[in-house]
């Protein structure tokens, strides 16, 4: 893997005098005379990079004189002025004190911004004003609240079907059908339905039962890796000294290439099994009745089943009131006799209706 090397030579802005593109090895700005401080608008600046490599695009340095400087540690900043000075500096070029012993390498941190005004109290009373009407309009629509109302209404249905158990002709594959005796209702229940009389089977294709076909070569169509050439790809680093050393390697390209991936595989084809026709039970609706009402007593369809059927009851209850002398009103539906009992027409009823004004309950006062 081959690598290379070059310095790249950084530029800076003073931030006394707003010079800019102040080159790394000057450590004073050639137009106010002042050192370089700490600051961002004073950091380094090696230029742009190109995307794809990330090789910088600025030229490398070629002067020696200049490289030798390069080649330094990094700069120093003196503890009392904060003014940046290079590595062989035996003095600050801000206020000529001597270099410490060991000396910060980097810049001191800048002075901590002062603290923004406090708010205004009456921005603190918007404020507090928004989020005190956020709260109240979330616990708004949680809030529930109880009003007296009457019945002004009860409306009942009730319906009754009569099925007969019979026997039906039904289809299915042969394979699942196993013959046994039907069981017949007592009272309306404990029925089995029974399997019986299995006839007229026929093949066709069964696309729940696969079977072997003989063998196929299957040939796919994949991608892979493979090394295609060598890619630059460098990265920088920063000395602290107004230069970065940059190194590029050529590494591994890569590239997507396709080939025919081929097997032999296990052809199968829908399997041709019997359907057939056979007996079974099953109820079925043979009388249908409805009664609805509009009072406060329910009854049923006079539908009467024989020995081997039953009856099947649906019913459905609803409760008219109204509140606030008439001007709300609302219908409450109800599942059961029993609830719908609890109500007669002119009773006094309790509503439960939540912040938005959705009736939640209808109960009878207590």
């Amino acid at each position: 893997m081959t690598t290379r090397t070059r310095l790249i030579e950084g530029t800076w802005a003073c931030s006394s005098c707003g010079s800019k593109d102040i080159q790394g090895r000057h450590k004073v700005c050639p137009t106010c005379n002042n050192p370089r401080e700490e600051g961002s608008e004073s950091q380094f600046d090696f230029g742009a990079t190109d995307a794809e490599t990330g090789k910088s695009l600025r030229e490398g340095v070629s002067d020696e004189k200049v490289a030798a400087l390069g080649a330094l540690g990094a700069d120093w900043y003196c503890p009392f002025c904060a003014a940046g000075n290079r590595e062989d500096a035996e003095k600050c070029r801000g206020c000529q004190a001597a270099k410490p012993e060991n000396p910060p390498r980097t810049p001191p941190p800048p002075k901590a911004p002062e603290p923004p005004p406090a708010k205004s109290g009456k921005g603190k009373l918007i404020a507090a004003a928004v989020v005190l009407g956020l709260l109240a309009v979330c616990g708004f629509a949680f809030r529930t609240k109880e009003s007296g109302g009457k019945v002004t209404g009860l409306h009942w249905e009730r319906t009754a079907q009569r099925q007969a158990f019979k026997q039906v002709e039904a289809t299915g594959w042969r394979a699942e059908l196993v013959e046994r005796p039907v069981v017949m209702p007592v009272n309306g229940s404990g029925e089995q339905p029974g399997v019986s009389d299995i006839r007229d089977c026929q093949l066709r294709e069964n696309p729940a039962h696969k079977i072997p076909d003989g063998t196929e070569e299957v040939c796919r169509t994949k991608t892979r890796k493979v090394q295609c050439g060598t890619e630059e790809k460098c990265t920088r680093k920063d000395k602290g000294n107004g230069f970065a050393e940059e190194t590029c390697r050529d590494i591994p390209k890569y590239c997507d290439e396709s080939y025919e991936d081929c097997q032999v595989e296990t052809r199968y084809r829908n399997s041709r099994d019997p359907w057939c026709t056979y007996n079974t039970w099953k109820w079925i609706s043979v009388e249908e009745q409805s009664l609805k009402g509009d009072d406060g007593a329910p009854r049923w369809p006079e539908v009467k089943a024989g020995a081997t059927e039953r009856v099947q009851r649906t019913e459905n209850y609803t409760v008219d009131v109204s509140w606030k002398n008439g001007e709300k009103r609302h219908s409450e539906g109800f599942k059961t006799e029993a609830e719908f009992a609890r109500f007669k027409v002119g009773d006094p009823v309790v509503i439960t209706a939540n912040g938005l004004g959705v009736v939640t309950s209808v109960k009878p006062a207590p």
